[in-house]
């Protein structure tokens, strides 16, 4: 996972840079773009943005179907893998850090490790990085939430 998380740009031939944004466009309307050279704001998937050369930032979509491939090749027992109980759910999706007591099963979370961080039924909640004491919000699903204001 640490390899992901690294080299997250995504692929040149599976998506269209429109500014400093990377997104997944279906075929289809892709054809359609091109074929009368429409210009547009924003179509399908947001991967990501670039913020420099060095610097991507996955959209919470990309890090999403991410984690969904990761979770049909990994065992539902990974050390990548983090699951939280309903009140870690609630304060992680508040934009919180969760205390360890929080981690539901009998994983011990490798410390500077990003993990995925996931409630009892294996819905995906957000990024995290193992600290000391508590899993620090990297990224979270109540980011869409807090960003309308």
């Amino acid at each position: 996972m640490t390899e992901f998380f690294n080299n997250m740009k995504p692929d040149v031939l599976e998506s269209i840079k429109k500014g400093r944004e990377y997104l997944k466009i279906p075929e289809n309307i892709d054809e359609l773009i091109r074929q009368h050279s429409l210009d547009y704001f924003s179509a399908g998937q947001p991967l990501g943005e670039e913020k420099s050369k060095e610097d991507f930032t996955p959209s919470l979509s990309a890090l999403q179907t991410e984690f969904q491939k990761q979770l049909a090749k990994a065992d539902k027992t990974s050390d990548n893998i983090i699951r939280i109980n309903e009140k870690g759910e609630w304060m992680f999706t508040c934009g919180k850090d969760v205390f360890l007591n929080n981690i539901t099963g009998k994983i011990k979370p490798e410390i500077g490790r990003k993990v995925w961080v996931v409630n009892e039924q294996n819905q995906f909640l957000g990024v995290g990085l193992v600290e000391k004491k508590q899993i620090r919000n990297l990224r979270d699903i109540g980011e869409y939430l807090r960003r309308e204001k």
